[in-house]
């Protein structure tokens, strides 16, 4: 196949839309996405074409705050010739779980999804094929760690079990936050400028150790009470 091949890179092209507010954007155009690159071994970036107006940068994207997707740039040719996934075919990758056959080869794939709601089809199995990977490869290293991430053999079971289940409401959107976790990796010139702003926050004789912490979200009513600390 050709996307497959050493020098040949695919790419999963997203327009990061400005409909919404800006909290809740990344959720709404950004993590489904990052889903279907990892399910398709693609590498994901934004439609930095498009000017964003929740930035104010010269670049006019989300670059102006956060770290890149990917190092790998196309040019303005590449993009206006990517293939677009259409309403039918962004269903079907979504119900099966795998990009349709005739779009495998495309170098590059144009997406549009505002999707937030229905979980792509083994997107969970997916994170735990890659888990595994990246501890198999770690571990068989020449590290002198013996433990990739710290996490010993029954550690690393049990976050593979928490990702498969899907036994309460927690449990069925906790899927969608490391994507968007990732996606929101400050930049150097953003972190220099939340790591002043906590600075200036907190008082110089602050103590953690004597501290106490508020839920943010003290109740809700599909969660049983000694899961409220995760929604927090």
């Amino acid at each position: 196949m050709y996307c497959t091949s050493l020098f040949h890179n695919c790419f999963c092209i997203q327009t990061l839309t400005s409909f919404f507010l800006f909290s809740s954007s990344p959720r709404t155009t950004a993590v489904e996405p990052f889903f279907f690159s990892l399910m398709s071994d693609r590498v994901l970036l934004w439609n930095n074409m498009s000017p964003s107006n929740f930035f104010s940068c010269d670049r006019k994207d989300w670059q102006c705050l956060f770290m890149p997707m990917s190092p790998c740039v196309l040019t303005k040719e590449e993009m206006k010739n990517g293939t677009r996934l259409n309403h039918e075919e962004l269903i079907q990758f979504r119900k099966e779980g795998k990009l349709p056959a005739h779009l495998e080869d495309v170098r590059v794939i144009l997406l549009r999804t505002v999707n937030y709601r229905e979980e792509p089809k083994g997107i969970r199995e997916v994170f735990v094929r890659h888990i595994n990977a990246l501890f198999d490869r770690n571990a068989s290293s020449e590290s002198t760690s013996n433990q990739p991430w710290n996490l010993d053999s029954a550690t690393l079971e049990m976050v593979k079990d928490e990702l498969l289940d899907v036994s309460d409401i927690y449990h069925q959107w906790f899927i969608w936050s490391p994507g968007l976790l990732y996606m929101l990796r400050p930049n150097l010139r953003l972190r220099a400028r939340l790591d002043q702003v906590i600075e200036d926050s907190v008082p110089k004789d602050f103590n953690p150790d004597k501290s106490i912490g508020i839920p943010i979200r003290g109740e809700h009513d599909d969660v049983e009470p000694n899961k409220l600390y995760l929604i927090s």
